[in-house]
């Protein structure tokens, strides 16, 4: 731009010269593109607004690129606001002098903030800092590997609370509820099959994990601690050694999860740190999670959004990568769309494993479980774990409400379950309760033997009324008994089978003819004959979303003795020689 007077021309060519050295310096260190037009009023014989200079003109921006660079104007206004502190009787010449000289001085001290910005974050800076002190520019800088291994923060210099036996939030997912309707993800993988999968906390209380192994679960994500969403104080839940180790044993793969109330990097990083050191020693087969959800507007977290929640995702999983473990992030759907957002959660989603919660009505506090042939939830990402609802009494071993899960990581093959009984009977005498371990198998869809202890017995007697089955024993008759258990991939799996109780003093039974032998009604049952083992539908695509029906138990291939035929009891019996 050209000035017709000389002297401002000079001065102008100045000011130039002396902001483009700003920008020069600044853009080095911290890609700031600055192109400053010096808005210059001088005397009354110009009058003029603002001023702009547009450094694209200059040939010290030839290497950068057009959409870098910015035009800033300065108008009078602002002009007089900046020099307004200057001494009244200046001349013109002298403020805009003065006003060059202050940004002489704000040019370098912005060159000297960059170069202790760039300290900070070096990999010295970084080794030579304790973990517990570490700033977000210098966690999120070691988890690139710019300071060698990556180091946690020792649990003692944590912050932790009192440990937490859980609460109502530890069960469901207010945010994740949908409705009946449901659709198949297009991502899904169609050459696998699923496995069954709870999560549990304190909350769940004292669990029997062989019950629950009998029911055909393969896997527990279990809670290790959280985050308190008011204090902000770290806990670990009162429950997880006990869990962890009891699920191990009962030969259940275990992976764990940490309740996060981070609003940081540096938080999160504290919370993954914390949760290396409690999982250390347990076999952890499965992966480690971040489970982020808002259940309160007032949550300390609840602002935490787009790529801030990002960051924390990113920390945390990155932290409990560099120790070893899978990382996985669980968030509702909506959480997933809405809080961090398809920009972020593509990203995400491509890094880590992702754990699902979206819940369709009919899986919630009810009694229906997930069966073979019902759809799955549409989400825009391949996601590894579903969690589906929470059923209420369902899963034996564990009294009330229980989340429930279906894992996507592997194929599984699936045999009949059945439940069978030697012979189609079982014989004793009056005082003497009978011993079902002698007479009956049970096998669930993984081809597991379920623990006949775990069989849900009831036993009618030739009125139709429940008796229990040690009352049973005590009385001679002859009973109707139904064995059954859970399956968590074909539902309730059941078989009826008759019980004979005879006279203690010659072993005859009232009403029945001829009396069974106890040799052949109480023999040793022979291990039961597995189906062949066969795929399960790929659930990507189902049918049906219409409930599998009980399993009809595979005819047993042995030769069954012939059943003693019951004669028909007299209608106007009182019933007193039954239990």
């Amino acid at each position: 731009m050209q000035f017709r007077n000389p002297e401002l021309q000079a001065f102008v060519d100045k000011a130039t010269e002396t902001f483009d050295a700003l920008t020069f310096l600044t853009e080095r260190t911290a890609r700031i593109s600055l192109v400053v037009c010096t808005a210059i009023v001088a005397g009354s014989c110009i009058s003029v607004s603002a001023l702009s200079i547009n450094a694209r003109e200059s040939s010290i921006y030839s290497d950068v690129p057009d959409q870098d660079i910015e035009s800033l104007m300065i108008t009078y206004e602002q002009f007089e606001d900046i020099t307004s502190d200057d001494d009244p009787s200046a001349s013109q010449e002298e403020r805009i002098a003065n006003f060059i000289t202050e940004a002489s001085t704000i040019s370098e001290e912005t060159s000297e903030t960059s170069e202790e910005d760039d300290e900070e974050v070096s990999a010295e800076v970084i080794r030579n800092t304790a973990p517990k002190n570490l700033t977000d520019r210098q966690v999120k800088s070691m988890l690139t590997g710019n300071a060698g291994p990556v180091r946690v923060i020792d649990r003692k210099d944590i912050n932790e609370g009192a440990a937490s036996s859980g609460s109502s939030k530890d069960t469901g997912n207010a945010s994740a509820a949908q409705s009946n309707s449901s659709g198949v993800t297009k991502s899904f993988d169609t050459t696998s099959n699923y496995v069954i999968g709870i999560d549990v906390s304190g909350w769940n209380g004292a669990i029997k994990w062989d019950k629950v192994k009998s029911y055909g679960v393969k896997f527990v994500m279990i809670k290790c601690g959280g985050r308190y969403t008011g204090s902000g104080k770290i806990y670990k839940d009162s429950k997880f050694e006990t869990n962890a180790s009891g699920a191990a044993a009962a030969g259940i793969s275990v992976g764990v999860y940490f309740y996060s109330a981070a609003t940081s990097i540096a938080e999160a990083y504290e919370e993954a740190s914390f949760t290396v050191d409690v999982i250390k020693g347990h076999k952890i087969s499965y992966p480690v999670a971040i489970d982020f959800e808002i259940n309160a507007s007032n949550d300390r977290h609840a602002g935490v959004k787009g790529e801030a929640l990002r960051d924390v995702l990113c920390t945390f999983c990155d932290t409990v990568q560099s120790q070893g473990y899978t990382p996985m992030v669980y968030m509702s759907s909506s959480c997933w769309t809405s809080v961090l957002g398809s920009k972020y959660a593509s990203e995400v989603t491509s890094k880590y494993k992702v754990w699902l919660a979206a819940y369709f009505y009919r899986f919630m506090s009810g009694t229906e479980a997930f069966k073979i042939g019902d759809k799955l939830p549409s989400f825009p990402y391949r996601y590894h774990i579903w969690q589906y609802g929470y059923i209420h009494g369902v899963v034996p071993g564990i009294s009330g409400d229980v989340d429930m899960n279906l894992g996507f990581f592997s194929s599984t093959k699936l045999t009949d379950p059945s439940i069978k009984v030697n012979q189609n009977m079982l014989y004793t005498t009056e005082g003497k309760t009978v011993v079902l371990n002698s007479a009956v198998t049970a096998i669930n869809s993984l081809g597991q033997t379920v623990n006949v202890d775990n069989l849900n017995v009831t036993v009618k007697n030739s009125k139709g009324t429940s008796v229990s089955l040690e009352d049973a024993c005590k009385t001679p008759g002859v009973y109707t008994m139904t064995l059954s258990f859970g399956d968590a991939y074909m539902g309730t799996v059941s078989q009826t089978a008759k019980l004979y109780v005879g006279n203690a003093s010659d072993g005859s039974i009232p009403g029945c003819t001829p009396t069974p032998t106890p040799s052949a009604a109480t023999a040793t049952a022979a291990p039961a004959t597995e189906a062949p083992a066969t795929e399960a539908p790929a659930t990507a695509a189902p049918t049906s979303s219409a409930a599998t029906s009980s399993p009809t138990s595979p005819a047993s291939t042995e030769a069954p003795a012939p059943e003693p035929v019951v004669q028909d009891q007299p209608s106007s019996g009182d019933g007193s020689s039954e239990g």
